[in-house]
């Protein structure tokens, strides 16, 4: 949708020649969940800018490993300041080297607190892209969301990826015994 108050875009991801970007790929974005072929739909608007994005989560619990999406990004983003956000600080750390070398600096923390502070120390819309693929929280999600959709550029997005995480691995949800079941837990 289109934010009438600032021109940006939100996209909500539910399920690039970027696929090809990278080899092998090993990143879930372009291999179980098929996000290229929304963000080839979107993103090849900002390819050319010069400007920055934000993604939440570096891939620190990934069984392929940390820093696969940077790699993704620096190569379909050849000329955006690319930031990440990561709550493993020991990850982030033994990564660093790695995302040094393509240019790709890290916030550590908590997702909710650095949101809102980045959001406080830029003070208006500075991101070209932002790609929440962190916590998986509903919590997590709509915070963050309501801290950083004001630095979304005009024309820029705001992508939420795995949407469908919090009810199906019950991290912020109660599990459902049955469907008349009423949660008291849920963001």
């Amino acid at each position: 949708r289109t934010d009438a108050r600032s021109g940006s875009n939100l996209l909500v991801v539910t399920s690039l020649d970027l696929a090809h970007s990278i080899k092998p790929v090993t990143t879930d974005k372009v291999t179980s969940h098929h996000y290229q072929e929304l963000y080839e739909r979107y993103l090849p608007a900002i390819r050319v800018s010069n400007r920055t994005m934000l993604e939440i989560g570096l891939g620190c619990t990934m069984n392929y490993g940390a820093g696969k999406s940077a790699v993704l990004w620096r190569k379909y983003f050849p000329r955006l300041q690319i930031e990440m956000m990561e709550l493993d600080a020991a990850c982030a750390n033994k990564w660093a080297s790695s995302l040094e070398a393509l240019n790709v600096s890290v916030h550590v923390g908590d997702q909710v607190k650095l949101s809102r502070e980045i959001a406080k120390k830029t003070g208006e819309a500075v991101y070209d892209l932002i790609v929440d693929d962190g916590a998986h929280s509903n919590v997590a999600i709509r915070d963050s969301f309501r801290h950083l959709w004001p630095t979304v550029n005009r024309g820029g997005y705001y992508v939420m990826e795995d949407m469908g995480s919090p009810a199906f691995t019950y991290l912020d949800c109660e599990p459902l015994p049955d469907t008349s079941y009423k949660q008291t837990t849920t963001a």
